[in-house]
Protein backbone atom coordinates (compact mmCIF):
# COMPACT_ATOMS: atom_id res chain seq x y z
CA UNK A 1 0.00 0.00 0.00
CA UNK A 2 3.08 2.19 1.01
CA UNK A 3 4.25 1.65 -2.35
CA UNK A 4 0.96 3.00 -4.15
CA UNK A 5 0.71 5.73 -2.42
CA UNK A 6 4.23 6.67 -3.11
CA UNK A 7 3.65 6.15 -7.20
CA UNK A 8 0.61 8.24 -6.60
CA UNK A 9 2.08 11.45 -5.02
CA UNK A 10 4.62 11.01 -7.44
CA UNK A 11 2.65 10.98 -10.57
CA UNK A 12 0.35 13.88 -8.90
CA UNK A 13 3.72 15.77 -8.34
CA UNK A 14 5.03 15.19 -11.74
CA UNK A 15 1.41 16.38 -13.29
CA UNK A 16 1.94 19.50 -11.26
CA UNK A 17 5.35 20.19 -12.62
CA UNK A 18 3.94 19.63 -15.83
CA UNK A 19 1.18 22.20 -15.99
CA UNK A 20 3.82 24.47 -14.66
CA UNK A 21 5.97 24.18 -17.18
CA UNK A 22 3.53 24.62 -19.77
CA UNK A 23 2.14 27.48 -18.31
CA UNK A 24 5.85 29.17 -18.46
CA UNK A 25 6.53 28.55 -22.11
CA UNK A 26 3.39 30.31 -22.84
CA UNK A 27 4.64 33.22 -20.48
CA UNK A 28 8.20 32.90 -22.15
CA UNK A 29 6.40 32.90 -25.72
CA UNK A 30 4.30 36.13 -24.92
CA UNK A 31 8.00 37.20 -23.82
CA UNK A 32 10.15 36.29 -26.44
CA UNK A 33 12.10 38.59 -28.47
CA UNK A 34 14.57 37.40 -31.23
CA UNK A 35 17.95 35.52 -30.15
CA UNK A 36 16.38 34.51 -26.45
CA UNK A 37 15.91 31.03 -25.93
CA UNK A 38 13.71 29.22 -28.12
CA UNK A 39 12.94 26.16 -26.07
CA UNK A 40 9.31 27.52 -25.19
CA UNK A 41 8.76 26.57 -28.85
CA UNK A 42 9.91 23.06 -28.32
CA UNK A 43 7.72 22.83 -24.83
CA UNK A 44 4.86 23.86 -26.79
CA UNK A 45 5.77 21.56 -29.91
CA UNK A 46 5.73 18.52 -27.59
CA UNK A 47 2.08 19.70 -25.72
CA UNK A 48 0.73 20.19 -29.68
CA UNK A 49 1.83 16.80 -30.42
CA UNK A 50 0.04 15.66 -27.08
CA UNK A 51 -2.92 17.55 -26.74
CA UNK A 52 -4.16 20.03 -29.92
CA UNK A 53 -6.73 21.60 -28.82
CA UNK A 54 -5.52 22.88 -25.45
CA UNK A 55 -2.29 23.90 -27.39
CA UNK A 56 -4.20 25.80 -30.10
CA UNK A 57 -6.96 27.60 -26.90
CA UNK A 58 -3.80 28.47 -25.54
CA UNK A 59 -1.97 29.83 -28.15
CA UNK A 60 -4.80 31.74 -29.32
CA UNK A 61 -5.45 32.98 -25.96
CA UNK A 62 -1.40 34.33 -25.97
CA UNK A 63 -1.83 36.05 -29.42
CA UNK A 64 -4.96 37.49 -28.73
CA UNK A 65 -4.29 38.75 -24.76
CA UNK A 66 -0.61 39.97 -25.44
CA UNK A 67 1.64 42.26 -27.09
CA UNK A 68 3.92 39.49 -28.85
CA UNK A 69 7.19 39.74 -30.99
CA UNK A 70 6.51 39.08 -35.34
CA UNK A 71 9.14 36.40 -34.01
CA UNK A 72 7.05 35.03 -31.29
CA UNK A 73 4.04 35.49 -33.78
CA UNK A 74 5.95 33.63 -36.62
CA UNK A 75 6.78 30.70 -34.51
CA UNK A 76 3.33 30.62 -32.99
CA UNK A 77 1.82 29.88 -36.16
CA UNK A 78 4.33 27.46 -37.33
CA UNK A 79 2.49 25.56 -33.90
CA UNK A 80 -0.95 26.51 -34.46
CA UNK A 81 -0.76 25.35 -38.62
CA UNK A 82 -1.28 21.61 -38.10
CA UNK A 83 -3.78 21.87 -35.66
CA UNK A 84 -6.00 25.10 -36.51
CA UNK A 85 -9.53 24.51 -36.29
CA UNK A 86 -12.16 27.59 -37.52
CA UNK A 87 -11.39 28.79 -33.65
CA UNK A 88 -8.06 30.30 -34.82
CA UNK A 89 -9.89 32.32 -37.56
CA UNK A 90 -10.53 35.76 -35.79
CA UNK A 91 -8.19 35.63 -33.88
CA UNK A 92 -5.64 35.26 -36.81
CA UNK A 93 -7.42 37.63 -38.91
CA UNK A 94 -7.17 40.80 -37.40
CA UNK A 95 -3.20 40.20 -38.28
CA UNK A 96 -3.60 39.96 -41.80
CA UNK A 97 -3.34 43.89 -42.18
CA UNK A 98 0.74 43.68 -40.72
CA UNK A 99 2.96 43.56 -43.63
CA UNK A 100 5.01 40.70 -41.41
CA UNK A 101 2.33 39.17 -40.25
CA UNK A 102 -0.34 38.76 -43.22
CA UNK A 103 2.17 35.51 -44.99
CA UNK A 104 2.17 33.42 -41.37
CA UNK A 105 -1.65 33.80 -41.05
CA UNK A 106 -2.45 33.02 -44.79
CA UNK A 107 0.11 29.67 -44.01
CA UNK A 108 -2.36 28.74 -41.07
CA UNK A 109 -5.39 29.58 -43.01
CA UNK A 110 -4.21 26.94 -46.09
CA UNK A 111 -4.45 24.81 -43.52
CA UNK A 112 -7.78 24.82 -42.48
CA UNK A 113 -10.68 23.44 -44.00
CA UNK A 114 -13.26 25.68 -43.66
CA UNK A 115 -15.38 27.88 -45.81
CA UNK A 116 -14.98 30.33 -43.06
CA UNK A 117 -11.59 30.70 -43.64
CA UNK A 118 -12.78 31.46 -47.71
CA UNK A 119 -15.13 34.34 -46.07
CA UNK A 120 -12.54 35.89 -43.85
CA UNK A 121 -10.26 36.21 -46.77
CA UNK A 122 -12.81 37.72 -49.15
CA UNK A 123 -13.71 39.90 -45.99
CA UNK A 124 -10.10 41.15 -45.69
CA UNK A 125 -9.57 41.78 -49.71
CA UNK A 126 -13.34 43.90 -50.13
CA UNK A 127 -11.87 46.23 -47.36
CA UNK A 128 -7.70 46.71 -48.20
CA UNK A 129 -5.85 47.49 -51.12
CA UNK A 130 -2.36 46.90 -49.80
CA UNK A 131 0.09 44.02 -50.41
CA UNK A 132 -1.42 41.57 -47.84
CA UNK A 133 -4.30 41.79 -50.09
CA UNK A 134 -2.43 40.26 -52.55
CA UNK A 135 -1.10 37.33 -49.97
CA UNK A 136 -4.78 36.86 -49.25
CA UNK A 137 -5.97 36.17 -53.15
CA UNK A 138 -2.97 33.90 -53.62
CA UNK A 139 -4.40 31.97 -50.29
CA UNK A 140 -7.80 32.34 -51.19
CA UNK A 141 -7.17 30.86 -55.11
CA UNK A 142 -4.89 27.83 -53.29
CA UNK A 143 -7.88 27.02 -51.01
CA UNK A 144 -10.14 26.94 -54.08
CA UNK A 145 -7.61 25.34 -56.38
CA UNK A 146 -8.62 21.74 -58.07
CA UNK A 147 -6.63 18.68 -58.11
CA UNK A 148 -6.61 19.16 -61.74
CA UNK A 149 -3.53 19.90 -64.05
CA UNK A 150 -3.05 23.27 -65.41
CA UNK A 151 -2.46 23.04 -69.19
CA UNK A 152 -0.16 25.46 -70.69
CA UNK A 153 -0.46 26.77 -74.07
Amino acid sequence: MEEFTKLTFFIALTAILANGLFADAYSDMAKYKAGDSIAWFYTTLAEANKNPCATEKALLNVIQNNKISDEAFARSCELLKPIATCKSIDVLKEHLSSEFRAPWVCEVFRAIPSCKVDCALIEFIKNNDNKQSACAISTLALRNQKDTPIAWS
